[in-house]
């Protein structure tokens, strides 16, 4: 397996053959579920289950019974395969799920609907300014209103995919939280316009 663990600074979802590419050449890959009705979460979540199986399997040519899923809640899923760890992590939003697959360390995924009404530019700042880095929130904050939904939408996005990745719970920003944006690679995961998605995996000690 290659000991590469720079990423793209950009990805596509992949079918099950790009995505098996993609862990040949990288160690990660990411999988789109895109559903046309919305799915309930328990839909959602066993289809993604069930994804980040079969690519498993494919991965490393095995039968099901290779493969053990481990669950424990608030933390994300590991497998086993033969003795051999593959770490994933999973993130629904609307009509798109998307399952990360890394078989080179914790990996951390999170998508983002940045058409939710909720998402008021007052809010969107209070948010920012509670949660995200310092400076992510001074920028926020020179934007016009009307341009800070979407901002936010991929700063959290990417604050998500963090904090997955390092197996930490959302919490309200905080210096230890700031060391974990500098031991962490982050790509943007290309997907539909109206969502904004980050992979977050750990930054090899050999990178500055």
């Amino acid at each position: 397996m290659p000991a590469e663990r720079a990423l793209a600074s950009r990805s596509r979802p992949a079918d099950l053959d790009q995505a098996i590419a993609d862990l040949q050449h990288t160690g990660c890959a990411v999988l789109a579920l895109p559903y046309r009705t919305l799915p309930s979460r328990e839909v959602a979540r066993s289809r993604a289950r069930e994804a980040l199986i079969q690519g498993t399997q494919a991965f490393f040519q095995c039968d099901a019974a290779d493969v053990a899923l481990h669950t424990v809640p608030g933390q994300a899923p590991v497998l086993t395969v033969r003795g051999r760890k593959v770490f994933a992590s999973f993130s629904h939003e609307s009509h798109l799920s998307l399952i990360a697959l890394d078989v080179q360390g914790p990996v951390g995924i999170d998508v983002l609907h940045l058409e939710n009404p909720d998402f008021l530019p007052g809010e969107c700042l209070q948010l920012a300014q509670d949660y995200l880095p310092p400076d992510t929130a001074s920028q926020m904050a020179a934007l016009a209103a009307q341009a800070r939904p979407a901002a936010f939408g991929r700063a959290w996005a990417r604050h998500e995919a963090i904090l997955k990745c390092h197996g930490r719970g959302l919490e309200e920003w905080h210096e230890s939280t700031q060391a974990l944006y500098h031991t962490t690679l982050c790509q943007e995961v290309e997907t539909d316009t109206a969502y904004a998605a980050v992979c977050a995996r750990h930054r090899p000690l050999s990178l500055p």
